[in-house]
Parts: C-alpha cells; structure tokens; sequence
C-alpha cells in the first residue's frame, strides 16, 4: 500500500511529505472479538477491538490507551502493543488493543496471528481469551486530519482467515 499527498496514488510513502502537510493517519487491520459470536459481529457490542498498525503518521494519531512493555518481530517488523479500556455512550465498555509497527510498514507478508495468541498468554480481563470469536476484520485507514487531500492505495491485497 502506499500513502500519499494529492489526488492520484503515490509510488511510495514518503513519511516527510505527509509529515509536511499535516495529515494524522494510520493503516491499519481492525478485528472484533467477543466470547458471543453475534456481539462479536457487532463493532459496538463486541468486547475486544484488536488492531495492528502498520503506520502511525502524525502527532494526533495515537493508539487509545498506553503502551505495554510486550512486543513482538514478526516479517522484520517490531510491533508494540498499546491497551486500555474505552468507555462511551455509544459503544459502552471495550477494551483496545493495538500492535503498532515500530516504523511504516507499507508491504507485509507475514502471520500477525502470533500478536492475538500473544494476547491469549497475557492475564487479566482486559486481553481476549482463545475461545472467544472473531467476527469483523477489516483493513484500511483512519485519517484524522490532513492540511490537503491524500490518497491512500493498495494495489494488493489478500488475507486468508483459517479456522
């Protein structure tokens, strides 16, 4: 995938020049878990949202909650988990978890399976156990602001889910 400033896709993702223009974005994988499996096809019943970013750009773009010391390398990216527990009207209580890649990651092939079992060895109610079900998973990007039009694009994409 890449990242980039104007209207057309960019041939790569040049961290200074979305730097230079403001934009606050990431690039991520979004999944919903919950030990119901129709909560946990709903992105506001489910308990658990676990992400994996493969971009952070930008000051104002943040992982909800804060960092942990658990981290893991998986296709020669380092990725940090963020968590903490959100509560609105809206959602109600869930709890974040997000794997987030140590430097911009425009092109992975790797198994990120290993950073939700990761969270299955983790203790407390905060983490998803290995019984609960996975229900959404999406791929994309969340652009909080940016000073002029990006485009984000991804010429590839697969995702194989196994049970």
């Amino acid at each position: 995938w890449t990242y980039g400033v104007g209207n057309t896709p960019a041939g790569f993702t040049s961290s200074s020049d979305l730097t230079a223009n403001s934009v606050n974005t990431n690039v991520a994988v979004d999944m919903f878990f919950d030990s119901d499996p129709k909560a946990a096809q709903n992105s506001t019943q489910a308990m658990y949202e676990v992400m994996v970013w493969f971009a952070q750009i930008g000051d104002s773009s943040k992982p909800y909650g804060d960092k942990t010391s658990t981290s893991r390398k998986l296709d020669g990216t380092t990725f940090n988990l963020w968590s903490g527990k959100k509560s609105d009207t809206i959602t109600g209580e869930k709890y974040v978890l997000t794997w987030v890649a140590s430097e911009i990651t425009g092109r992975f092939t790797g198994d990120i399976y290993p950073l939700i079992t990761d969270l299955y060895n983790l203790s407390g109610d905060i983490y998803p156990s290995s019984t609960d079900y996975l229900g959404i998973l999406s791929f994309g990007t969340e652009t909080y602001s940016a000073a002029r039009n990006v485009t984000f694009w991804a010429s590839t994409l697969s995702i194989d889910i196994q049970k």
